[in-house]
Order: C-alpha cells, then structure tokens, then sequence
C-alpha cells in the first residue's frame, strides 16, 4: 500500500498518484471527510477499471456519484475496529479470488 504523501522523492505529485494507480492491483479509498482529492483518484481508478472498496465512516452521507457502490461502513470506535478489518478482509479475498480466475 501506498500513500502520495509517504514518497521523499523530487517530482510531480500527480504523476506518482497516476503511476501508482496504474500499477495497482486494487484501491481502497476512505470517503469519509469528502475530500476532492479523494474522489478525483477515485474515478481515475474507476477509469482503469481497477476494483476499488470504499470504506466511511457510518452516520454519514455519501455523495451522490457514489452513493450506488457498495462501501464498508464502520464505527470511527476501538469496538468498530475488528468489525471492519474483518469485512475489509473479506472483501480482498473476494477481489483476489475473482483476478485469479
């Protein structure tokens, strides 16, 4: 996994945030606070055709261009924890069982 704000190189920052959505094999985006940057990288991965899991706090709303797609909600709480990372497993698994077929 890879954050644009985690690479201490010179360069375009765009252009990394490209790079890597071009060599990802899926993309998890968190969409919770509503964050352009967020979305823009979102329909960029959705362009590639890359699987992509949205992931929200609950209790919010989700913009209307991707209140269609299926998103893992979760409670921002220590008890919320394995809640999510047990449907976020979930979900991988069946993404990586769907590229192998």
């Amino acid at each position: 996994m890879q954050r644009a704000d985690d690479v201490f190189r010179p360069g375009i920052i765009l252009q990394d945030i490209i790079n890597s959505l071009l060599d990802a094999d899926l993309v998890i985006a968190e969409v919770t606070p509503p964050n352009p940057n967020v979305f823009y990288e979102l329909g960029y991965a959705h362009a590639l055709a890359k699987p992509t899991v949205l992931l929200a706090r609950r209790g919010g709303e989700l913009p209307f261009d991707i209140s269609g797609y299926r998103v893992i909600f979760y409670d921002d709480s220590i008890g919320g924890k394995p809640q999510v990372e047990t449907t976020l497993d979930m979900h991988l698994a069946n993404i990586m069982r769907g590229q192998a077929a």
